[in-house]
């Protein structure tokens, strides 16, 4: 994860905010309130560790429009890999 550039899926957040170990607010409702964030990066090492993915298997992941990990922890090898 230390070679995704973590920044350009949260454009708004400072960059010390960006690359820190917190999660990242991206969106708010009408009163302030924080209702979608970018995942503290140390919970998704851990999810992606305990996913253990194998070369060759292919990953959907879902509800995460500002990960970062996923699609770049094991970069694309084949044209399913996305």
């Amino acid at each position: 994860m230390r070679t995704v550039p973590r920044h350009l899926f949260v454009p708004h957040a400072l960059l010390t905010k960006a690359y820190g170990n917190t999660p990242v607010d991206t969106k708010f409702d009408a009163s302030g309130a924080s209702i979608s964030c970018a995942s503290q990066p140390d919970i998704v090492a851990m999810m992606l560790e305990q996913l253990d993915v194998q070369p060759g298997q292919t990953i959907l992941e879902l509800g995460a429009p500002h990960s970062s990990a996923t699609s770049s922890e094991r970069p694309a090898t084949s044209p399913r890999s996305t």
